[in-house]
């Protein structure tokens, strides 16, 4: 199988999963116990929430495990309390249902147009900006298209216009594949995933500045500073750190090979004269693919016959209809239809099993052209 979906989820590890077993298998004790064996894991968990603050340069932050981005996005929100909020229109459904849901309940929330690259439109943000504005939320990288928006530049912006403002950003397909300094970005909230860096799913974490005050969702013994309650999954959390550790040693390699894997498709499309475009550019690891007079959902069921894996965008949102982020760019209706997204991560592949893919690819698109 050639799995080029990692944008929607990453294959665990073999040393991640034999992490997991051995903490379940030899340090199953609750952290909050007050036993040594307790204490023990307790440790361990604190080691790693240590670990990813580190290997992500933010020494000013906190770090609080939730279940999943999802569940931290939702934490990130759950600090602005009052005057108006900003929203790239590209950002994951962790993050604009939720503003969708406050703007129904009359909360002031504005949306920020993409431009044809994908990113958020840089004059329409700083039109956007004022004194009024309490929090901001954009992503560092498009789980669409790519994309990467400047989050370092957008917070200078912001505090510039809107010094009060409180900047969160969603990190997940950031981390691990491209150069992530927390510190160095100035955001105020950031969002991180496990299961997008070859880590276990059902883990995600929020990191916010140490400056600010945290208004916990999830009330019970005081887990996690006080701030997401119950037993912490100090299994997944080690597993995390570890995942992270290995995808940043690695990312350098991890970003060749898809630059590599991205160029070989694209020139074996080339090569073939295939009617395609590129939507959006930016992240190696996530391309944006629209076919014409064919709908991409289609390709993407044909191509599981020639054993190979991709999708038609956010898997959070494959239930939905159209690609909300893709109609922000302004793209027509015709390369909306025909669109998958093809993503990688760090596993390897010979670059003759990826053109045989691309070969495959094109092969599939023909076909069901000719129908």
């Amino acid at each position: 199988m050639v799995y080029f979906d990692n944008a929607s989820t990453t294959k665990s590890f073999s040393f991640i999963n034999k992490t997991i077993v051995d903490i379940l298998d030899n340090m199953f004790f609750n952290p909050s116990s007050l036993h040594t064996p307790g204490f023990d894991v307790k440790q361990k968990l604190e080691k790693a929430r240590s670990n990813i603050l580190q290997l992500l340069n933010a020494f000013n932050f906190n770090l609080v495990f939730t279940g999943s981005a999802t569940e931290a996005n939702n934490l990130a929100f759950f600090q602005f309390k009052k005057g108006k909020c900003l929203i790239g229109m590209g950002e994951h459904p962790s993050i604009l249902e939720v503003a969708k849901n406050l703007k129904n309940q009359g909360k002031d929330i504005e949306f920020v147009p993409l431009d044809k690259s994908g990113k958020v439109d840089i004059v329409k943000f700083k039109e956007l900006l004022s004194d009024d504005i309490s929090f901001v939320s954009v992503q560092m990288v498009s789980n669409e298209t790519g994309a990467i928006n400047d989050i370092k530049n957008l917070v200078k912006i912001t505090k510039q216009y809107a010094p009060r403002a409180i900047f969160h950003s969603d990190l997940v397909q950031a981390v691990g594949k491209l150069e992530v300094n927390i510190n160095n970005l100035g955001v105020d909230l950031a969002t991180i995933s496990a299961h997008k860096i070859h880590g276990p799913k059902g883990i995600g974490a929020l990191l916010f500045n140490k400056k600010l005050s945290i208004i916990p969702q999830i009330l019970g013994g005081g887990q996690e500073m006080g701030l997401r309650s119950g037993t912490e999954n100090v299994a997944y959390a080690v597993a995390f750190a570890k995942a992270l550790d290995y995808c940043i040693k690695n990312q350098n390699k991890a970003y060749e090979n898809a630059v590599m894997y991205r160029k070989t498709i694209t020139d074996a499309f080339d090569n073939s004269k295939l009617k395609y475009s590129i939507n959006g550019c930016g992240s190696p690891f996530i391309m944006s693919v629209s076919f014409f007079n064919v709908r991409g959902e289609t390709v993407m069921h044909a191509l599981e016959q020639y054993d190979i894996l991709v999708s038609t965008g956010s898997a959070c949102s494959s239930k939905k209809t159209g690609n909300r982020t893709l109609e922000a760019m302004g793209l027509n209706k015709e390369y909306i239809n025909g669109n998958i997204r093809i993503s990688f991560g760090h596993e390897e592949f010979p670059l003759d099993v990826v053109k045989k893919a691309a070969l495959d690819i094109i092969e599939c698109v023909n076909t069901l052209q000719r129908i």
